[in-house]
């Protein structure tokens, strides 16, 4: 569990994993060189739980690897955002899946808005032209086809194959952690996820999603720096340049440097025509707009070093 200024959210976290019943837990807490007082709370109040303190911020990869280093060598490694509510027996169901799927990885639970709406967790890989349908909201046309997540029915009962699921709360079978070496550190927030389940079904590991295990995920409900988000760029130029600087990365950056102009325009208009819901709109569409220069900016210098 990385944590970076997360305070509000460690009691939470830390009650519902307490109540997973019949699964022994180690919980390690990675703390990415916070300024609050977090880490503090966790040993006063949780002084089960593990925790490794690092003296720079290495992100959400190097933070998750950082803790599976310290894990016991049998158990499996569960990555998991602090601002993750596990429900009851979501572990125990995801540690099944495991034992009753020998091709699978990784699997993962299906996500929910703090309201019970359904959150996008189930995807295909990523190409250009789904970056790009995205970008023109041609994924908003289901009978197309085109975009990368997938519609998660709720007639889903069973563990699901995906490519990929989103990074919220996943359960890696050791074996398979251990056989790819973890996330790649150099992704620092955003598709470290997708280019960790990618290197695993490259290795002949499944992914699956099972929507009889349940997370509420709080995160992406309001506009972050636009640096930070900036990341979601970088991540995607080094996914598709396959570690290294590509026309391909190049391209995939550029697509959602259009997606960052096409989302600030969108929310615009939201703002114009939706008088009560102005302020919000206002918001998302001036991170994206912030977003255009900073990404533009990466094109030519290259995602930025991490640590």
């Amino acid at each position: 569990m990385p944590i970076y200024n997360s305070r509000r959210w460690i009691d939470a976290f830390m009650q519902a994993v307490s109540m997973q019943r019949d699964v022994a837990v180690e919980v390690i807490a990675v703390d990415n060189d916070s300024s609050d007082d977090g880490r503090a709370h966790l040993a006063a109040n949780w002084p089960d739980v593990k925790i490794v303190a690092l003296d720079v911020n290495v992100g959400y990869a190097g933070g998750v690897n950082a803790g599976a280093a310290e894990s016991h060598p049998g158990a499996h490694i569960l990555a998991v955002n602090v601002d993750a509510q596990l429900h009851h027996g979501c572990l125990r169901r995801l540690l099944d899946d495991l034992d009753d799927l020998p091709e699978a990885g990784l699997v993962a639970p299906r996500l929910l808005e703090p309201w019970g709406a359904v959150q996008p967790s189930a995807h295909r890989f990523p190409t250009h032209a789904r970056l790009l349908a995205e970008a023109l909201f041609l994924d908003r046309l289901p009978e197309l086809g085109l975009g990368y997540h997938l519609r998660e029915d709720h007639l889903w009962t069973n563990a699901t194959q995906v490519d990929w699921a989103t990074g919220a709360v996943l359960l890696t079978r050791r074996a398979a952690w251990d056989a790819i070496g973890g996330f790649d550190p150099r992704y620092f927030f955003f598709v470290e996820e997708l280019d960790l389940q990618r290197r695993l079904a490259r290795c002949g590991w499944k992914a699956y999603v099972d929507p009889a295990a349940t997370v509420v995920h709080h995160g992406g409900k309001r506009p972050i720096d636009a640096r930070l988000f900036a990341e979601a760029h970088d991540g995607f130029d080094r996914y598709f340049s396959a570690g290294g600087r590509s026309a391909s990365g190049s391209a995939a950056r550029a697509i959602l440097i259009l997606s960052a102009f096409t989302r600030a325009a969108a929310w615009s208009a939201l703002a114009l025509a939706r008088p009560r819901r102005a302020p919000e709109a206002r918001s998302w569409a001036a991170m994206f707009a912030r977003v255009i220069p900073v990404s533009l900016a990466r094109l030519f210098r290259g995602p930025r070093a991490v640590g």
